[in-house]
């Protein structure tokens, strides 16, 4: 995916979103690259949204194929954690639509009078990945002294801040002391590269991360497999497309936001291993 970053003016302050290690432009071919388009461009309106990290590939392909169906809106969206873009919208109320990778953001964000309306669209199921070859191949071997579980940070994520509310509700003290807390976690950072590695590189066992991240990249497509963590300990989360209170365009962001949460929006993200809310 070639990824750039951009630059936007929020309440008359030129500020660089990229500075803050936050944002960054999803696109994968010139059919979806805004460049050249200002938004102030006659009949153009341009929607910002903020989308969880891991939900870009579908969000990517939904983005590319509204536009086609839309050639008077463009779409700009920005990733990264989600407690990160929770910050930078609360920070600079600035953008149209947000799509966390848990609703206990928008649920407080509409409390606060921040989210005009949201709609459910798909699951975050939590999962445990490791390699094929691992010596951990079921829940029970997470409990065997010096097994090294990743998770990330609840700091900087809402996987790691779900992962360690799992740890902690299955009340298996030995899962607890394997734990070993992560930074970043998606296919770009090293923690992938340390699950799969050999000998000395390979610095985690297993990887509490979100049940779709098994659909990955074709280098890593037969070399993780999913272990289950069991229902009574697991917690379910539901993935919003919510409405700004800050969007300039709201019928637009609106129009949008029904689309990621159509039949069309779903398939995209069932293609891309999410379960969907009427699954």
């Amino acid at each position: 995916m070639k990824v750039r970053h951009l630059y936007f003016i929020l309440a008359g302050i030129a500020i660089s979103l990229s500075v803050l290690g936050i944002p960054r432009y999803i696109a994968d071919d010139k059919s979806y690259s805004v460049q050249g388009r200002d938004e102030n461009d006659e009949g153009l309106i341009i929607l910002v949204c903020y989308v969880g990290e891991n939900m870009v590939k579908p969000m990517d392909e939904i983005c590319r194929a509204y536009e086609r169906l839309n050639p008077g809106t463009a779409l700009e969206c920005y990733d990264s954690g989600t407690t990160d873009l929770d910050k930078t919208i609360r920070d600079n109320c600035n953008g149209d639509l947000f799509l966390p990778g848990s609703n206990s953001y928008t649920d407080k964000m509409k409390k606060e009078g921040l989210v005009i309306l949201d709609k459910p669209v798909c699951k975050h199921i939590l999962s445990v990945i490791v390699p094929v070859y691992a010596k951990v191949k079921v829940w029970q071997d997470l409990m065997k002294p010096g097994i090294r579980i990743g998770r990330g940070n609840e700091n900087n994520c809402s996987v790691g801040r779900l992962a360690k509310r799992v740890v902690k509700k299955s009340g298996l003290a030995q899962i607890e002391t394997n734990i070993k807390i992560l930074s970043v976690i998606n296919f770009q950072s090293s923690s992938f590269k340390s699950l799969l590695g050999n000998g000395e590189s390979q610095t985690i066992d297993a990887l509490m991360n979100w049940r779709n991240m098994s659909f990955c990249p074709k280098e890593y497509k037969d070399k993780l497999m999913i272990i289950d963590i069991p229902e009574n300990i697991n917690i379910i989360k539901t993935i919003p497309i919510a409405v700004l209170k800050y969007s300039k365009h709201p019928k637009a962001a609106d129009k949008f936001a029904r689309f990621v949460s159509s039949e069309e929006g779903k398939r995209i993200f069932r293609k891309r291993g999410f379960a969907t809310c009427d699954e």
